[in-house]
Protein backbone atom coordinates (compact mmCIF):
# COMPACT_ATOMS: atom_id res chain seq x y z
CA UNK A 1 0.00 0.00 0.00
CA UNK A 2 1.13 3.49 -0.66
CA UNK A 3 1.93 6.10 1.85
CA UNK A 4 -1.37 8.44 0.44
CA UNK A 5 -3.65 5.61 0.96
CA UNK A 6 -1.99 4.35 4.10
CA UNK A 7 -2.99 7.34 5.34
CA UNK A 8 -6.28 7.24 4.98
CA UNK A 9 -6.44 4.63 6.97
CA UNK A 10 -5.67 6.70 9.97
CA UNK A 11 -3.19 3.80 10.74
CA UNK A 12 -0.20 5.06 9.56
CA UNK A 13 2.20 6.87 11.64
CA UNK A 14 2.92 9.89 9.14
CA UNK A 15 6.43 11.37 10.15
CA UNK A 16 7.81 7.93 10.99
CA UNK A 17 6.44 6.67 7.47
CA UNK A 18 5.16 3.36 9.29
CA UNK A 19 2.04 1.67 10.77
CA UNK A 20 1.75 3.19 13.81
CA UNK A 21 1.55 0.16 16.94
CA UNK A 22 -0.41 2.32 19.48
CA UNK A 23 -3.09 3.25 17.15
CA UNK A 24 -3.54 -0.77 16.22
CA UNK A 25 -3.06 -1.61 19.48
CA UNK A 26 -5.87 0.91 20.63
CA UNK A 27 -8.34 -0.82 18.39
CA UNK A 28 -6.69 -4.39 18.93
CA UNK A 29 -5.66 -4.92 15.47
CA UNK A 30 -2.71 -7.35 14.90
CA UNK A 31 -0.30 -4.95 12.91
CA UNK A 32 0.19 -7.87 10.92
CA UNK A 33 -3.27 -7.31 9.18
CA UNK A 34 -1.21 -4.05 7.26
CA UNK A 35 0.45 -4.88 4.18
CA UNK A 36 3.29 -3.52 3.06
CA UNK A 37 4.34 0.47 2.50
CA UNK A 38 5.52 1.58 -0.75
CA UNK A 39 6.43 4.64 -2.18
CA UNK A 40 3.53 5.58 -5.39
CA UNK A 41 6.47 5.25 -7.73
CA UNK A 42 7.61 2.09 -6.66
CA UNK A 43 7.72 -0.95 -9.13
CA UNK A 44 5.44 -3.54 -7.70
CA UNK A 45 5.26 -6.81 -10.09
CA UNK A 46 4.35 -8.01 -13.52
CA UNK A 47 0.98 -8.51 -14.96
CA UNK A 48 -0.24 -11.79 -14.16
CA UNK A 49 -0.45 -14.06 -17.16
CA UNK A 50 -4.39 -14.35 -17.28
CA UNK A 51 -4.61 -10.35 -17.41
CA UNK A 52 -1.98 -10.47 -19.91
CA UNK A 53 -3.70 -12.83 -21.75
CA UNK A 54 -7.21 -10.96 -21.76
CA UNK A 55 -6.08 -7.80 -22.40
CA UNK A 56 -3.46 -8.81 -25.05
CA UNK A 57 -0.61 -6.62 -22.76
CA UNK A 58 2.74 -8.40 -22.40
CA UNK A 59 3.29 -10.28 -19.26
CA UNK A 60 6.25 -8.50 -18.42
CA UNK A 61 4.20 -4.93 -18.23
CA UNK A 62 5.63 -3.65 -15.10
CA UNK A 63 2.96 -2.86 -12.39
CA UNK A 64 3.50 0.38 -10.14
CA UNK A 65 2.18 1.18 -6.15
CA UNK A 66 0.26 4.16 -7.56
CA UNK A 67 -1.81 6.08 -4.77
CA UNK A 68 -5.07 7.94 -4.08
CA UNK A 69 -6.39 9.70 -6.75
CA UNK A 70 -6.63 13.16 -5.02
CA UNK A 71 -3.35 12.90 -4.00
CA UNK A 72 -1.84 11.92 -7.43
CA UNK A 73 -4.28 14.53 -8.45
CA UNK A 74 -2.77 16.86 -6.52
CA UNK A 75 0.94 16.24 -7.63
CA UNK A 76 -0.65 16.23 -11.62
CA UNK A 77 -2.15 19.69 -10.96
CA UNK A 78 1.96 20.92 -9.84
CA UNK A 79 1.05 20.81 -6.21
CA UNK A 80 4.05 20.59 -5.50
CA UNK A 81 5.73 22.90 -2.74
CA UNK A 82 4.45 25.17 0.25
CA UNK A 83 1.54 27.28 -0.54
CA UNK A 84 0.47 25.61 -2.80
CA UNK A 85 -3.70 24.24 -3.03
CA UNK A 86 -6.16 23.30 -4.95
CA UNK A 87 -9.36 22.06 -4.49
CA UNK A 88 -11.20 18.89 -6.36
CA UNK A 89 -14.67 18.56 -6.73
CA UNK A 90 -15.95 15.49 -8.22
CA UNK A 91 -17.93 12.56 -6.52
CA UNK A 92 -16.14 14.30 -3.05
CA UNK A 93 -14.92 17.70 -2.29
CA UNK A 94 -11.14 18.17 -1.52
CA UNK A 95 -8.85 20.98 -0.58
CA UNK A 96 -5.47 19.64 -0.93
CA UNK A 97 -2.22 21.76 0.19
CA UNK A 98 1.35 20.39 0.05
CA UNK A 99 2.61 20.83 3.70
CA UNK A 100 6.47 20.10 4.41
CA UNK A 101 6.10 19.72 7.62
CA UNK A 102 5.28 16.14 9.43
CA UNK A 103 5.44 17.17 12.82
CA UNK A 104 2.30 19.40 12.59
CA UNK A 105 -0.71 18.26 15.23
CA UNK A 106 -4.08 18.83 13.26
CA UNK A 107 -6.23 17.08 15.96
CA UNK A 108 -7.61 14.77 13.29
CA UNK A 109 -9.39 17.08 11.85
CA UNK A 110 -7.71 17.00 8.65
CA UNK A 111 -6.73 14.29 6.67
CA UNK A 112 -2.94 14.48 6.77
Amino acid sequence: MDYSDAAGTLLLDVAGKQWSNEIAEAFELPISLCPRLVESFEEVGTLLPEIADQTGLAAATKVYAGGADNACGAIGAGILSEGQTMCSIGTSGVVLSYEERKDLDFEGKVHF
